[in-house]
């Protein structure tokens, strides 16, 4: 199995006027993550100095999952049959200044993702040798946060298409100074609208705190 990640984005230039108080501690923002399992469910929570969120994975017996190919920036974590990958892409630095993480708006929200996938694809495409296709991208309104959730399919030149990943379902976010990009590779297309109702739960419990919690790093 091949799982797709890459550490930069592209980050759209924007200004405008009004200025955040954080700013400083969001800019600066590193997040490390803890894991815990539940009955019901499993928690997933990033801390960093100043801030924390977190995701819950439904389900009973969740647990993360070792990959040979993991980085530093990523979760896998085994929900069922199904293998999702959380993964955080620093918004690169410097920011700048007239750029307040704590107010985007629509606009600037959909120009960074749109860029980010763009870059994906670009990289997929061209590095990796992957021929993306059938890309597909809808904007939705998850629980009052802008997200973007997109799929693509890719040639892998083998037979044994059961036992290889040929599709990738994504929900792209920024959160903090981060884009959080929860993602479900699929064995067949055909698995991509109960990846998409998943990765949708998931991105419906994020909760969001301007402390870390529980005591943080």
């Amino acid at each position: 199995m091949r799982l797709i990640t890459r550490l930069s984005i592209l980050l759209v230039t924007v200004s405008w006027m009004n200025t955040a108080l954080a700013q400083d501690a969001i800019n600066t923002e590193k997040f490390t993550y803890t894991f815990k399992t539940g009955d019901t469910s499993a928690l997933l929570t990033y801390n960093g100095k100043s801030h924390a969120f977190s995701f819950a994975i439904p389900g009973k017996g969740v647990t993360q999952q070792d990959v040979d190919t993991k980085q530093p920036n990523q979760v896998f974590i085994n929900a069922g049959k199904t293998l999702v990958q959380v993964s955080l892409i620093p918004l690169p630095q410097p920011i700048a200044p007239a750029v307040q993480l704590s107010s985007l708006t629509d606009d600037q929200i959909k120009g960074t993702l749109e860029n980010y996938v763009q870059y994906e694809i670009d990289y997929m495409k061209n590095d990796l040798k992957l021929n993306p296709h059938n890309l597909k991208k809808e904007w939705r309104t998850i629980s009052g946060k802008l997200v973007l959730v997109w799929y693509f399919e890719f040639d892998v030149g083998t037979k044994e298409a059961d036992k290889t990943v040929t599709a990738q379902a994504y929900i792209s976010s920024i959160c903090y100074n981060q884009v959080v990009d929860l993602n479900i590779p699929l064995y067949t297309p055909g698995d991509a609208d109960a990846a998409n109702t998943l990765l949708a739960g998931i991105q419906a419990s994020l909760k969001t705190f301007d402390k870390p919690a529980n005591g943080g790093n």
